[in-house]
């Protein structure tokens, strides 16, 4: 799913946009689809496709093992895109710093709203936030899981000292509350 997720991710930042995961309103829209497995995607705030595993029954029709799958609506996702109306960014040749993050929130939670507070508590230094694994089992409660997220500060004009980040890091710990999450131990 993961895999699938980042080529969706990847076609929609080579239009320049971010596309959103969410569960969807009514499963039984997509019948194929795993009915907690999978979601609707989303640009804009309008959902223009789905994402999922499908269902093992329908794989099972097709001799596949296991299969996930997406749909959007390309012309959409090109309505939304601001190629063309790129502005210059100058290249900066100090690295970032790159910080990995696991947090436990309830099985419930979307990761989009728990992407969005860290986004809201990161602000400028944080120039990205992506989920890379979501953990389910003993380590973690019932009802829960965990989601593992890299997080990239950066500045132009210097390479970020662990004295600059810190504050921000400590900002986002606490920010993600908002989203019931707390760290993973």
């Amino acid at each position: 799913f993961f895999l699938v997720k980042g080529v969706l991710e990847r076609l929609a930042a080579g239009l320049g946009i971010e596309v959103e995961v969410r569960a969807p309103d009514d499963p039984s829209d997509q019948p194929f689809l795993h009915p907690v497995r999978s979601g609707e995607v989303l640009s804009n705030g309008r959902v223009i496709g789905w994402i999922g595993q499908i269902h093992p029954a329908v794989a099972a029709e097709w001799d596949l093992a296991e299969a996930v799958g997406f749909e959007v609506d390309l012309a959409e996702l090109i309505q939304f895109s601001p190629l063309g109306e790129e502005g210059y960014l100058d290249f900066t040749a100090f690295p970032p710093v790159d910080r990995d993050l696991a947090i436990v929130v309830s099985e419930e939670t979307d990761s989009a709203p728990v992407v969005e507070a860290v986004r809201r508590e990161g602000g400028p230094m944080l120039t990205e936030v992506s989920v890379f694994d979501v953990y389910r089992g003993d380590q973690v409660g019932p009802g829960e899981k965990s989601l593992a997220l890299r997080l990239r500060f950066r500045v132009a004009d210097h390479t970020l000292s662990d004295e600059e980040v810190d504050p921000v890091w400590e900002k986002i710990i606490a920010g993600l509350a908002s989203v019931g999450g707390r760290l993973r131990g």
